[in-house]
């Protein structure tokens, strides 16, 4: 955690009106892989021993047999990437698959209301 005032972000992050975005893994199948069915909790293979100690295919696995893709879904907004990945941590139970956090330049009517958040001191009018 840095202890920047909020809206002050270091250097190697966007320099203009920065947000950052949490972003969960997801993954889609589109085909059951050769040789597998799927037993309603996982891909089984069809031969597997039912005392092995993980029968299941995983996601990766399932990318590497070209039968899913992975991508990544835009789960919320933050001000400050401390917030995001520390909300992130204490939820990871809620992303099996991973998350990650992406910071970008807003644009608009967002970059108006977090131009009013700033903590940079306004000048006065003369």
């Amino acid at each position: 955690m840095t202890d920047l005032p909020r809206r002050v972000h270091p250097t190697w992050e966007a320099t203009r009106d920065p947000v950052y975005v949490l972003q969960i893994k997801r993954f889609i199948v589109f085909k059951d892989p050769d040789g597998y069915s799927y037993d309603g909790e996982g891909f089984v293979r069809d031969d597997a021993d039912p005392e092995a100690d993980d029968p299941y295919l995983t996601d990766k696995e399932l990318v590497s047999k070209e039968c899913a893709f992975e991508y990544w879904e835009s789960e919320s907004v933050w001000f400050t990437r401390d917030e995001a990945e520390g909300w992130a941590e204490r939820h990871a139970y809620r992303f099996p698959s991973g998350w990650q956090v992406y910071c970008m330049c807003a644009e608009g009517r967002l970059s108006e209301l977090l131009k009013a958040q700033t903590d940079r001191p306004k000048e006065k009018a003369k």
